[in-house]
């Protein structure tokens, strides 16, 4: 997306949620505004306006857990672990959690390559190689090739060479 795009569609969601926040409060909310808040973190973040981006993914997941909604839950908490520094792991684990609770195996799967190698990353080997496998696990399941290949080279990385291939996530 063009920089003039981009801009023109900021303004348009920044319009669009500003209406459906109204003036009823909380409960007169359309239930999805959490998509529309989502798209603005994604913008923002394109934009580098990680204030502004972090401001938004906190009212996304605000919004999104007020009607139970699993999946943006999971996306704002995703969201969240990729522009928290130093929270990214509880981010990401809450991410993975509420896709276990809708059911996305890949998104589990792609979250717990990341998780694995953070571990790693933080001297636990032992909870670095849990995750990878059962990243590795779930993406034989769904028949996700590339993923169960990552899980098993950065697994096999750690163990042999005692060095993740960065690549491999």
């Amino acid at each position: 997306m063009q920089q003039g795009q981009a801009t023109v569609a900021m303004r348009d969601l920044e319009t669009g949620v500003l209406q459906c926040q109204g003036k009823g409060g909380v409960d007169s909310q359309p239930a999805n505004l959490w998509q529309l808040l989502i798209r603005m973190v994604e913008l923002y973040g394109r934009q580098g306006q990680f204030d502004a981006a972090l401001r938004v993914a906190h009212d996304a997941l605000k919004s999104a857990e007020r009607i139970s909604a699993k999946a943006g839950e999971a996306r704002a908490y995703e969201l969240l672990g990729e522009m928290v520094a130093g929270a990214s792991t509880a981010h990401r684990t809450k991410a993975v959690q509420a896709l276990r609770q809708v059911g996305d195996r890949q998104g589990q799967a792609r979250l717990l390559l990341v998780l694995g190698a953070e571990a790693f990353g933080e001297g636990n080997t032992t909870l670095a190689l849990d995750r990878l496998h059962t990243a590795r696990d779930l993406a034989r399941a769904i028949g996700w090739a590339e993923g169960a290949e990552r899980a098993a080279k950065l697994a096999t990385a750690i163990l042999v060479l005692g060095v993740p291939l960065i690549d491999a996530v």
